[in-house]
């Protein structure tokens, strides 16, 4: 049997979503933490799950290398659902006007803008669009 292994393009959203998917995986098997790939946007991403209570914190290991530390209520993992909406092969955009007729959706969505990574509201707030990363609740 042979296997092959297919890698993400290498652009700026493959890191995010290997990123994404490690802190999934990483609630499925209920660890307490996990390590992510270093980057600048992947370091913004973070701040946010922060900011809205989806991990406890975070810290740089080194320049490669991130630690999450996950959070759980009552042993239920503080994100219940995560979507990577945007990937390589299909860009979902939002304009402001779009992101204001569905700003009261359950969860945060984060948008890829010209501020960076940021939550939907803050997009609101700043009046402008953008590329949807992924969609947390």
């Amino acid at each position: 049997m042979h296997c092959h292994y297919t890698t993400l393009p290498k652009t700026k959203m493959s890191h995010l979503h290997q990123n994404v998917n490690t802190i999934k995986n990483g609630y499925k098997a209920q660890k307490s933490s996990v390590t992510l790939f270093s980057s600048k946007k992947s370091i913004q991403f973070l701040k946010h799950l922060q900011a809205y209570g989806f991990i406890k914190s975070w810290c740089q290991r080194n320049k490669k290398e991130l630690t999450v530390y996950l959070k759980y209520v009552q042993n239920t993992p503080a994100i219940q659902s995560c979507a990577i909406i945007s990937k390589p092969s299909s860009q979902h955009r939002l304009s402001f006007l779009e992101l204001a007729k569905i700003q009261n959706i359950p969860g945060i969505l984060i948008l890829d803008t010209v501020y960076g990574y940021i939550p939907h509201n803050i997009a609101l707030s700043k009046k402008v669009g953008g590329k949807v990363v992924c969609h947390l609740r």
